[in-house]
């Protein structure tokens, strides 16, 4: 038997308020500063997060292979991705979106290897934020964010 809406106790309904006060207060500088600090923050509980990223598309061109400062090796792969949206007057439109992700350890090298240009691929990887520096006037400069790549599968060979 199923219970309509207006049978719902009370109690299971919970409420959201803010006071106006609490919601015009700024955050302190210290919690700024501290929010965008290059030091980990402590884990206060623990509590599931997960930091996941998939693109499937076309290869762009050939991976680029290189040694890092400490003689590792990674790869760096361009992924072409397409979106077909709807425009107001009902035409199809379609935009291109180039993604730079980054393979480390063997995965760079199989992906120098094995991966060429206009191979269909699908990565699966997480976003990596670097920059955002403290300038002395107080502004930051804006974070990059880079995609490291943690598996890569082919899909289709190109097409020659």
């Amino acid at each position: 038997m199923l219970r309509s809406a207006l049978t719902i106790p009370r109690l299971t309904v919970r409420s959201f308020s803010l006071s106006t006060r609490a919601a015009s207060e700024a955050p302190s500088k210290k919690d700024v500063e501290d929010l965008f600090s290059e030091k980990p923050q402590d884990n206060k509980r623990s509590s599931f997060s997960k930091n996941h990223v998939e693109i499937v598309g076309g290869v762009a061109a050939d991976p680029f292979h290189k040694l890092g400062q400490n003689n590792r090796g990674f790869t760096i792969l361009n992924v072409i991705t397409n979106n077909r949206y709807k425009l107001a007057n009902g035409e199809f439109a379609e935009s291109k979106e180039r993604h730079t992700i980054t393979f480390f350890g063997k995965k760079a090298d199989y992906v120098a290897q094995n991966i060429k240009k206009g191979n269909r691929v699908m990565i699966e990887g997480r976003l990596h934020y670097s920059g955002g520096q403290l300038l002395e006037n107080g502004d930051r400069t804006p974070k990059q964010t880079h995609i490291h790549g943690d598996n890569i599968q082919s899909l289709a060979p190109a097409k020659n």
